[in-house]
């Protein structure tokens, strides 16, 4: 049969009964479409002689269902069942029918006038038209079974009736109730599906998150029951699939294949890391834990790269049954499935866990990894490539695709990290997924349907062409119970550990508190192991900051690296090597900074690290078969949380490293700048001390923050403000001082400067002058708090320099408003604080010329709220009020009046025209008395 197309009813009998006395006289019936009425005889119309028998056919086969596909290969088996609910969808419409049609007759006498013919055309049309509509499938491209299916009993409503007449036959306003019964009766029939297959109980509970929400409400209790048996936990996949699988394998490859995955099960959840000493980490099959997802079909202009877009997608609980759902559907060998999540959300311990119970159990996994193939590689070589590596043996796809066909299982593909082939080798494989069909396609067509599974990154889902309709699953970060279910695997197998150690066991409390590390498996690990020491999260305080939590973790994690060296001796030896330690994971931040990208290469890693540190890089641990392994290699190689993506191409490993939380790299990048103006400020102190004077060597601030804002995440500056305010007063005094004199002479060369080599990206002179004076001005502020007077010109350079984030972003951290100055008016910026915001607050009005009185109250003391659309439109044009080429737009603030109890009140809004389009927010309602003032923006 084609691929994975829905199936007719004649169809989908011959596929069930071959041909059994029932399909022969169902030919028959058809056949009987295209004859007349035999002239003189009384006649039976054929389709309503021909219903009962269907009817009981139909319930038959639901009864009996389980006994027709038990022992079947996985793919026939999933054709069979499809074409079982086609059977019922008919059946359910003929018994609903017959429930209408009771005690009518339907015979016709032969007469003159030929109404025979008109019996005939009749019955031809509704036999036909019966038999060729095509119906819905479970969890299927062509649409749910809700949308659909009343669709289509309404269509063959109409054919009845219009039969119907031919004999004078009416349904009368019953007939309205006709798709309705039908539908009824389908629901209960699908019920006994699930009962003799539980493929229909995983269908139904994907239907119950779109559009099917009635079936599943009307099944009730029973689907709920037979899920809650099918669905505890990935752990109960083999029982699951012990129901629905096929024959064992007996193929040697296949049995080493299987072999290897499950023994994966037993080893660490972190695979190859190394715990700390005493410290137990849960294997995979105790310490995975299901997390939710998001489901939906990628259609050509989705974002599945954003997380907006998935927010509207329908969410499910049951990672289990939204797997068997769509890994049985009859169109998982027309298309990949696509696995997203971001860098730690548990998308490659998923595969393994995958490979591992889905063996021999119906399907055939062979797990890819894709950063250890040929980049470059079909797909078939990809994974010739990875059995090879897994089982040590050099065996062809066909020969191994051919021995599961012949035992009844299905190959699945299981291709992961398509994101390490883009950020390690830079090239575009975009097509990436097609090509993965377009294999599909050909292993149909030969004979050997295939399933495939590839999993990626979220944030590069937009690199990636998906084919029409294909199925993509989201991994959604843990949930408070989740976190809850793994601390207790956590707790339960490091109990000596920690009682040795005198230390609690670890409270959800005391994780939850980090939210964005608890809620991704990989980091809530780190968070553990952090705390396994000394109890660590539990003595912290509750008010601690993120910036100094982040401090103690990350500076925890780099002592624990240096003692495993064996090199500190003493105290003084291992902080210095701590720092040295933390200073090279500054490095790998700054890389990304400053690149504006979440991900470098090993190639600019090492290129950054020669160029900014005069250290030596650490000593090697290890050498690989051909050469030693590079500083950026050795830096990152300690470090779980950052992810090594790897790809070969020609023959050569290519690298790129990313943080598996971006709150790492933002941490990293502010504690470098805080420790480069902290060292730069003791030089000055000194400096000054001994009477000197001139320019500072300002080289290492100049390199960090003359490429990038800090104002590009809110998180970054969050960070940089929390580890100021752990500085004492005094040395925040100082560093305030110094960035208030670096300011003055921002826009000008030093020609004292160092590291004037680093250039990680090419930027004009103006560009980096702009981001060196933006991120001293924050820097500034933020150290003390205190306002600080900037000219006017500084800012426009700013506006042309920096991208839009980091314009937003600065925007959001600071405002700003005019004051009068010597050279006419100067821009006072201070701390955004979120207080409400008003155009008189910013001066945007000062000397416009608007005749003060009566209206000077009313619009001195209209205001918004800071956050609002209104009030962030008004902070954000404020910087470039008479001091830049921004386009100008005229903005209309309209006050209202109202009076309570005397006291005057006032309301405003304001509307911003430019361009030919207009903006309008309200910040509250407006009194039929309102007043309008209109002055342009310069």
């Amino acid at each position: 049969m084609p691929r994975s197309r829905s199936l007719t009813f004649t169809d989908s009998v011959r596929m069930l009964d071959g041909e059994s006395p029932f399909v022969r006289e169902l030919d028959d019936l058809i056949s009987h479409a295209f004859d007349a009425v035999p002239g003189g005889k009384l006649v039976a119309l054929p389709y309503f002689a021909f219903r009962s028998k269907l009817v009981a056919y139909g319930n038959r086969l639901a009864a009996g269902l389980h006994d027709r596909v038990h022992g079947l290969g996985r793919y026939d088996r999933t054709q069979r069942l499809y074409a079982a609910h086609t059977v019922i969808v008919m059946t359910a419409f003929a018994e609903a029918l017959g429930e209408m049609l009771d005690g009518i007759d339907l015979t016709v006498q032969h007469r003159a006038d030929g109404s025979e013919s008109q019996v005939s055309e009749a019955h031809g049309s509704l036999v036909l038209t019966f038999d060729s509509t095509e119906l819905p499938t479970p969890w299927s491209s062509l649409g749910d079974v809700a949308s659909w299916l009343p669709m289509s009993y309404l269509s063959l409503t109409r054919e009845t009736e219009a039969a119907l007449q031919t004999w004078s036959v009416r349904l009368g306003k019953t007939g309205s109730e006709l798709p309705e019964l039908a539908y009824r009766r389908y629901l209960e029939l699908y019920r006994r599906l699930i009962a003799e297959a539980p493929e229909f109980a995983a269908w139904a509970y994907l239907a119950e998150h779109a559009s099917t929400r009635t079936l599943v409400a009307e099944v009730g209790g029973e689907l709920r029951a037979r899920l809650d048996a099918l669905t505890t936990g990935l752990a109960g996949v083999p029982d699951l699939l012990d129901e629905v699988s096929g024959r064992a394998a007996a193929n040697r490859a296949r049995a080493e294949l299987a072999r290897a995955y499950q023994a994966a099960l037993e080893r660490s959840v972190l695979g190859e890391t190394r715990a700390p000493d005493g410290v137990v980490l849960p294997s995979l099959e105790r310490g995975y834990v299901n997390p939710a997802c998001r489901v939906s079909r990628v259609q050509p202009r989705d974002l599945p790269s954003e997380d907006g877009w998935w927010a509207d997608q329908p969410r499910y609980d049951d990672l289990q049954s939204v797997l068997v759902a769509s890994l049985t559907a009859a169109d998982a060998v027309d298309r990949p499935l696509v696995v997203l999540g971001q860098p730690g959300a548990g998308k490659s311990v998923l595969t393994r866990m995958l490979a591992a119970r889905l063996s021999d159990r119906g399907f055939l996994p062979v797990r890819v990894e894709l950063r250890n193939v040929p980049a470059d590689a079909d797909v078939q070589t990809q994974i010739e490539h990875a059995v090879r590596d897994t089982t040590g043996r050099t065996i062809t796809w066909p020969e191994i695709a051919d021995s599961a066909r012949d035992d009844g299982l299905l190959p699945l593909v299981i291709l992961d990290g398509f994101d390490e082939l883009l950020q390690a080798t830079g090239v575009n494989r975009s097509d990436y997924l097609e090509r993965v069909a377009e294999f599909q396609r050909r292993e149909f067509d030969l004979g050997r349907p295939v399933a495939a599974i590839v999993t990626s990154r979220t944030a590069v889902a937009d690199r990636m062409r998906f084919p029409d309709a294909c199925v993509a699953i989201r991994l959604e970060p843990f949930d408070e119970a989740r976190v809850a279910t793994w601390l207790s695997v956590w707790n339960e197998a490091n109990a000596a550990t920690l009682a040795a150690r005198g230390v609690a066991p670890l409270d959800p409390a005391h994780v939850l508190r980090f939210g964005e590390l608890a809620e991704q498996p990989l980091l809530l690990t780190l968070l553990a192991l952090y705390d396994a020491d000394a109890g660590a999260l539990g003595a912290a305080d509750a008010g601690i900051s993120r910036a100094d939590l982040y401090e103690r973790l990350l500076t925890e994690f780099a002592r624990r690296e240096v003692r495993k060296s064996g090199t500190a001796r003493d105290d003084p030896q291992e902080r210095q090597a701590v720092t040295a330690e933390m200073s090279r994971l500054e490095i790998v931040a700054l890389a990304m900074i400053n690149r504006h990208t979440k991900a470098v290469t090993g190639a600019d890693l090492d290129n950054d690290l020669a160029a900014l540190l005069s250290t030596d890089p650490p000593a090697p641990g290890r050498e690989t078969l051909t050469k030693p392994l590079t500083a950026a290699q050795l830096t990152v190689g300690r470090f779980f949380f950052v992810h090594e993506s790897r790809a070969v191409r020609e023959g050569a490993a290519e690298h790129a490293y990313e943080f598996l939380h971006a709150t790492f790299g933002e941490f990293l990048t502010a504690r470098h700048v805080v420790e480069a103006l902290r060292t730069l400020a003791r030089d000055r102190a000194y400096f000054h001390s001994r009477g000197r004077s001139g320019p500072l060597d300002d080289g290492e601030l100049w390199a960090s923050l003359s490429f990038a804002a800090l104002s590009g995440t809110a998180a970054t500056i969050e960070f940089t403000e929390g580890l100021l305010a752990l500085l004492p007063d005094a040395e925040r005094a100082s560093v305030r001082e110094l960035t208030v004199e670096l300011l003055a002479d921002a826009q000008y060369p030093n020609t004292r400067r160092s590291l004037v080599t680093y250039e990680p990206a090419r930027e004009p002179a103006y560009v980096r002058h702009a981001y060196y004076s933006a991120n001293l001005t924050l820097l500034a502020i933020l150290s003390t708090g205190e306002p600080l007077d900037f000219h006017p010109d500084g800012i426009g350079v700013w506006s042309e320099a920096l991208r839009i984030e980091e314009n937003d972003g600065m925007e959001d951290a600071v405002r700003v408003c005019r004051v009068p100055s010597e050279r006419g008016y100067a821009m006072r910026i201070v701390r955004e604080d979120g207080s409400d915001v008003s155009p008189n607050d910013t001066s945007l009005i000062s000397g416009i010329g608007i005749q003060p009185d009566p209206l000077e109250p009313l619009y001195k003391s209209a205001a918004l709220p800071a956050h609002s659309d209104g009030g962030v439109l008004i902070r954000r044009d404020a910087p470039y009020s008479n001091c830049c080429s921004r386009p100008s737009p005229r903005m209309e603030l309209i006050v209202g009046c109202r009076f309570t109890n005397g006291a005057s009140h006032t309301h405003g809004w304001y509307r911003i025209r430019g361009g030919s389009g207009s903006y309008c927010a309200n910040s509250a309602r407006t009194s039929p008395n309102s007043i309008r003032l209109t002055w342009p923006i310069y």
